[in-house]
């Protein structure tokens, strides 16, 4: 009964956005509220409230479960959600996200090989980095400015999102899970051992996919290569599963999605090279040859190069920085009921990182300082979530238009056919009187 009860909430959500098409915050501020519900008056007269809390009251026990949550909401998911879509913005306000577009699908003229790996590689790196839909929305505009159908599009971008959304946004839902994890055993937040643990068990649950998501890709892509798809499939796997692992093991969840995606697209380079043979024609996509030096390269990347640089000084492959951060700034808050410790560090958490990221590469690519703080600009951090929302219902808009006219040429093909076929009959019968006469 205490599962039922627990997977309701959950339930609901899913049922208001997806069946129901409410809006988010409406879903989650209504779902907020039955689980109120459900845990004032259902939990206590089910007898499935936690035996350590047993002569505790049942309202301070949920108020101060807001509480924990709404902290735990702001800091550092929030925070990193804001930061990792900041970072998305300053690469459309410079332009420079359109050099590294350009610069990927020069990589390799074949198709299945080209849509692997702005699916599986681009998409990874974008979904480790921003997350948020961004994973999706860029590699579907680019596959069908290259003349692959919407559809097509939104749907294998989905298929590859499957893995690197488990260390999504700078491994926002590993971190979150092990927090969780540590609050119920410890009553603290997830210890550096732990967050590499769990992240290690994440791999693993997800060692199969490794090997069947680009597969899938490939065969969606050309169904007719079964032995290339195989080959190319495992030998991107392998890459992929390799470096996630040994990021998973060693530093923990913020780098598995960025450094395995960046992995996949060195090996797809490597397959490239030398056993990938000249394909037919039609097994090709054209695009123009666009030249970009080196000083161009560094502008266009620097946003993403000096977030991963800043992760990975705060990692514990710098020990002594690592434990620096850890130690300073560090906000600690005791929650009564629960006897747990609320902690955040303001030096060594993620967003931070992203931030710093983000905000150097901006002044790399061109924007001032001014520019990039100033209230009310189009980078403002205020207004990022809806000018990303708003994108994605552009493309979402754009397949949806694509399917009416799918639609409608079917229709007005199938009308065209009857009208020839009645025309066709209207023929035979004048032929039969002419020959009876």
């Amino acid at each position: 009964m205490a599962a039922i009860i627990s997977v309701i909430p959950i339930i609901l959500l899913f049922v208001l956005m997806m069946g129901f098409k409410v809006s988010g915050w409406k879903s989650a501020l209504t779902t907020l509220i039955v689980t109120v519900l459900l845990a004032l008056f259902a939990a206590p007269s089910l007898g499935i409230v936690p035996g350590k809390y047993t002569g505790v009251s049942i309202y301070g026990i949920t108020l101060w479960s807001v509480v924990e949550g709404f902290l735990k909401a702001c800091f550092p998911i929030i925070l990193i959600i804001i930061c990792a879509i900041f970072s998305y913005n300053i690469l459309c306000e410079t332009k420079e996200i359109e050099t590294i577009k350009t610069q990927f699908i020069q990589l390799t003229s074949d198709k299945g090989l080209l849509v692997l790996l702005l699916t599986w590689g681009f998409g990874g790196v974008l979904e480790g980095m921003a997350g948020f839909g961004t994973a999706v929305a860029i590699p579907a505009a680019i596959l069908i400015g290259l003349g692959f159908k919407p559809m097509f599009s939104a749907v294998i971008c989905l298929v590859a999102n499957t893995v690197a959304v488990g260390f999504g946004a700078v491994g926002l839902p590993a971190t979150t899970l092990a927090n969780e994890v540590a609050g119920e055993l410890t009553g603290g937040m997830a210890s550096h051992e732990m967050l590499c643990e769990i992240s290690t068990y994440i791999i693993i649950q997800l060692s199969l996919m490794f090997y069947i998501t680009p597969f899938l890709i490939l065969m969606m892509t050309d169904k007719t290569k079964l032995m290339k798809n195989l080959t190319l499939a495992l030998f991107v796997g392998t890459f992929s599963i390799l470096i996630q692992f040994g990021c998973a093991f060693f530093l923990g969840p913020e780098t598995p999605a960025i450094l395995g995606s960046v992995g996949s697209i060195i090996a797809m380079l490597i397959y490239n090279k030398l056993f990938l043979r000249h394909e037919a024609e039609k097994d090709m996509v054209h695009v123009e040859k666009k030249k970009f030096g080196a000083a161009k390269t560094f502008r266009a990347w620097s946003v993403y190069g000096f977030i991963i640089f800043f992760i990975l000084l705060s990692s514990k492959i710098c020990p002594d920085i690592n434990a620096l951060l850890k130690s300073t700034l560090v906000t600690k808050f005791d929650m009564p009921v629960f006897g747990n410790t609320f902690s955040f560090g303001w030096l060594s958490n993620a967003g931070l990182m992203v931030f710093l990221g983000a905000l150097i590469g901006g002044l790399i690519q061109g924007l001032s300082f001014g520019r990039l703080m100033k209230d009310g600009s189009r980078l403002s951090v205020l207004r990022t979530a809806h000018r990303l929302n708003r994108h994605i219902r552009h493309r979402l808009s754009h397949i949806s238009q694509y399917t009416l006219r799918q639609a409608a040429s079917c229709c007005c093909g199938t009308a065209r056919i009857g009208q020839r076929r009645s025309i066709l009959w209207c023929q035979w019968q004048r032929d039969q009187l002419v020959g009876r006469s």
